[in-house]
């Protein structure tokens, strides 16, 4: 399987019934963060469980922080398409020039 063909879909490359529970959740439309808590109770998982899975398919996955610091994941190609035009042009910039920094 390719890398490409793989990383648009986690469906290809998922297997494990527990597992494919946090992506459900992640995909689940009224949400597009989820807490650790959050997919603990759709998996099944202990919080350990939950993050060796969320570790083991990072590509799928984006990591961000609520206002007190809390780790949440969203799925990676929910997350970009959420973000209007101009959010992706202003990342792709802070990126280049942040790439040029010792």
């Amino acid at each position: 399987m390719a890398l490409e063909e793989s990383h648009v879909d986690w469906r290809k490359t998922v297997k494990d019934p527990r597992e494919v529970k946090i992506f459900e959740a992640l995909e689940d439309p009224n949400f597009l963060w989820r807490t650790k808590r959050a997919l603990q109770e759709a998996s099944g998982m202990t919080p350990e469980q939950v993050e060796a899975s969320i570790k083991k398919y990072a590509l799928f996955i984006r990591e961000g922080r609520t206002q007190s610091g809390e780790p949440i994941w969203a799925l990676q190609e929910r997350y970009w398409k959420s973000l209007d035009t101009t959010q992706i042009l202003d990342f792709m910039s802070n990126m280049s020039t942040s790439s040029g920094k010792a």
